[in-house]
């Protein structure tokens, strides 16, 4: 189990943790904060557990659940890598800039 509890920042950012992507890619179910680009990654109960930053009692019922559970570790960390392998992958992340790129471009016609 990992554990990735980043506070509420008072300001809109964009938020993209490498080391949730590193835990869910070697299959460890992970316990996070439900903010910002997280809740986009992890499907709460399917891909990990999420909880709200300013609710530290939800971080510790989350991480018990986890730990009293080892059907639903295994279920979450597996589904977490799957997630990952599938849609997180660096060639994935290149494919997904080319496409948009390639967009842009057709966008603007051909004044290049």
């Amino acid at each position: 189990m990992a554990l990735a509890p980043y506070p509420r920042p008072g300001h809109d950012f964009y938020f993209s943790p490498l080391k949730l992507f590193e835990y869910m890619a070697c299959g460890v179910p992970a316990v996070a904060a439900g903010l910002g680009q997280i809740e986009e990654v992890v499907r709460d109960g399917e891909t990990g557990l999420l909880y709200p930053p300013e609710e530290p009692n939800a971080l510790v019922e989350a991480c018990d659940r986890l730990l009293s559970d080892p059907d639903l570790r295994r279920r979450i960390g597996s589904a977490a890598a799957k997630e990952v392998h599938n849609r997180y992958t660096w060639d994935h992340n290149a494919e997904r800039v080319t496409i948009l790129a390639q967009s842009l471009i057709a966008a603007r016609g051909t004044d290049v």
